[in-house]
């Protein structure tokens, strides 16, 4: 039997079952998971016929006026590409290896830190280059809009497990391994991203505000917005 060095199993297990490839070759399809509602697959369907759905842990699309695809099916016929040659094709888009292992960041440790527990540090980057790998329609505007930023590295204290000693660790986005985080103040609490990562993908740094919601300070900004408009009127 021949084997690959790129696999089905693991690709779909670290993009979603294969929504996040699904969401990225349809962009339509973004929603409508769980909803049994219709979308469009081509630009030239005159009414919405296909619908998202999910068997064992991975999806899948309907086309009623065709077939049902995988993810990796579908690609595969909208590439023109064989099996072997999808799979290596969505690893590189997706950051895999094919060794099977998720790249990772540079990291830096330091012994005996004289900084407290409770100490972290983030450096900004004062432009953005990685967004596509959050999302394709995410741009600029909207990440400084909502506080959400690319991140040059960070810094934590961190206890050894093997040691049980403190240490410091810098960890240094690369190319491979962007890292983002969303804060409305780096200097008291951030939420880190790193969509390279399967264990460490979300964290906190500091302390986030007890009671928080996300997009709040805009919405109240928006609000008072309409509410002197209405005024004027």
């Amino acid at each position: 039997m021949k084997t690959y060095k790129y696999t089905a199993e693991f690709l779909l297990e670290k993009t979603n079952g294969g929504l996040d490839i699904i969401h990225k070759y349809i962009p339509d399809s973004v929603g409508y998971e769980r909803t049994k509602k219709k979308f469009r697959l081509r630009d030239s369907d005159k009414t919405p016929s296909v619908v998202l759905y999910q068997e064992q842990g991975n999806w899948f699309i309907k086309d009623f006026g065709n077939k049902s695809y995988s993810a990796i099916s579908f690609v595969m016929e909208k590439l023109g590409l064989d099996f072997p040659k999808t799979l290596e094709h969505l690893y590189k888009e997706n950051n895999l290896t094919e060794d099977n292992t998720i790249y990772r960041a540079s990291v830096e440790v330091k012994e005996n830190p004289t900084q407290p527990d409770t100490y972290f540090f983030i450096k900004i980057k004062t432009s953005y280059s990685q967004l596509q790998k959050v999302g394709r329609f995410l741009t600029e505007e909207t990440a400084l809009k909502y506080n959400f930023f690319e991140v040059e590295y960070y810094e934590k204290i961190i206890t050894k497990k093997d040691t049980g000693k403190k240490a410091l660790i810098k960890v240094i986005a690369t190319e491979n391994y962007p890292i983002f985080c969303y804060s409305t103040n780096l200097e008291v609490w951030a939420k880190l991203y790193c969509p390279a990562d399967t264990k460490y993908k979300h964290q906190y740094l500091g302390k986030k505000p007890e009671r928080y919601v996300h997009g709040l300070e805009q919405f109240i900004a928006k609000a008072k917005k309409m509410k002197d408009l209405i005024r004027v009127c």
